[in-house]
C-alpha cells in the first residue's frame, strides 16, 4: 500500500500544539477518535450487518521524507471489517481561527485492507493511515482536526528506567462506545499500573493497569500525567509531565456458568445455560514503543 505524507496541515498541528502547550489535559481528550467496525455475515441464508465499536488515537511518525499522520488501534478491532467509521471533529479551513466544529463521520470501505498490520503478527496493532482523507477534505475546504502523539511521547530507556513500579495512568477511549454525543469527547478512566512499566509482564512488551477495562476500550491511549509536581524515584518534580506508555488491547475476567431459574419452578428443570463474564478490572497494555516497529513498512 501506497502511504501518503501530510502536506498541508500546518493550522491543524499548530492547534495540536498549541493545546499540548497551555492545556495538556485538553490536548488528552482531543487526541483520540471513535471507530466503528462493520461485518457482514449470512445468517439463515440472509446477509446480516454486525457492527462493533473500538478506541483510536492520532500519531505521527517521523520518516526521512517527512511526516506520516495515523490512527493507533488494534487489529482486532478492525479485523474481517468490510467497512469503517471515523468520527473526525472538523472546521472548515476559513473557519480555523475560531473554536466552532461540527463532527465528521468519514466512511471508508474495505476497512480491514485499509489498514496495516503491524510487522508482528503476535502485536494486537494496526495503523489507519489518514493523509489521503485529510487531503481529499481539505480539497473540499474542511480541515479534520487531531491532536497527535509523536514519538518523542514514547519513553526511552531513560526515563522507563526511572519510572516508578507504581504510577498513576489514563486511558482515554470510547467503552461500550460511550460518548459525549454534543461535544464529541471521550470517557476518561484512572487507575495505576498494575505491573512494574519498566518490566516486560509474562517476557512480553506489555504491563498490566489496574483500572476498568469494557468492550470499546479497545485502542485506549494508556498515559502518564502530571501537571504540577509529581513523585520521581529521587524525589519530587515540578512541571507537566506527558507520557504515552502504552495502548489498551485486553483484558482479565472470569467466565461463571449457570442456568436460568424461574421464580416458580413447580419441579420444572429449566436447562438453558448462562455465561456471566466478572472482570477483575485489569487491563493488558502492549508498550508504547512497539509503535516504532511499523516504520519498517514506510521502507
Amino acid at each position: 500500500m501506497k502511504i501518503f505524507l501530510l502536506l498541508f496541515t500546518n493550522v491543524i498541528l499548530l492547534s495540536a500544539a498549541s493545546q499540548r502547550k497551555n492545556d495538556p489535559s485538553n490536548f488528552l481528550v482531543y487526541s483520540t477518535i471513535k471507530i466503528e467496525a462493520q461485518t457482514e455475515n449470512i445468517v439463515n441464508q440472509k446477509k446480516q450487518i454486525f457492527s462493533g465499536t473500538g478506541t483510536g488515537f492520532f500519531f505521527e511518525f517521523k520518516t526521512a521524507k517527512g511526516f506520516v499522520p495515523v490512527i493507533i488501534t488494534n487489529k482486532h478491532v478492525v479485523q474481517g471489517a468490510s467497512k469503517g467509521i471515523l468520527y473526525f471533529k472538523s472546521q472548515l479551513i476559513k473557519d480555523s481561527l475560531t473554536e466552532k466544529y461540527k463532527i465528521e463521520k468519514v466512511v471508508i470501505p474495505n476497512f480491514s485492507n485499509y489498514c496495516i498490520t503491524h510487522p508482528d503478527t503476535s502485536v494486537d496493532l494496526v495503523i489507519i493511515p489518514i493523509a489521503p482523507i485529510e487531503r481529499e477534505y481539505a480539497s473540499k475546504g474542511i480541515a479534520l482536526l487531531r491532536a497527535t502523539y509523536i514519538e518523542s511521547d514514547i519513553p526511552g530507556d531513560s526515563i522507563t528506567k526511572d519510572l516508578s513500579a507504581i504510577e498513576e495512568i489514563f486511558m482515554i477511549g470510547y467503552p461500550f462506545g460511550l460518548r459525549d454525543l454534543s461535544n464529541d469527547m471521550p470517557i476518561v478512566r484512572k487507575g495505576i499500573t498494575a505491573t512494574p512499566p519498566y518490566l516486560n509482564y509474562n517476557s512480553r512488551s506489555e504491563f498490566l493497569c489496574d483500572l476498568p477495562v469494557y468492550p470499546g476500550s479497545s485502542g485506549s491511549p494508556i498515559v502518564i500525567f502530571n501537571s504540577g509536581s509529581y513523585s520521581t524515584k529521587v524525589g519530587i518534580a515540578f512541571g507537566t509531565r506527558l507520557i504515552l506508555l502504552g495502548i489498551n488491547y485486553a483484558t482479565y475476567n472470569r467466565n461463571f456458568e449457570g442456568k436460568v431459574v424461574p421464580k416458580v419452578t413447580y419441579n420444572i428443570e429449566d436447562s438453558l445455560k448462562v455465561n456471566v463474564p466478572i472482570p477483575y478490572n485489569i487491563g493488558i497494555a502492549i508498550k508504547s514503543n512497539r509503535l516504532l516497529e511499523f516504520k519498517s513498512a514506510f521502507k
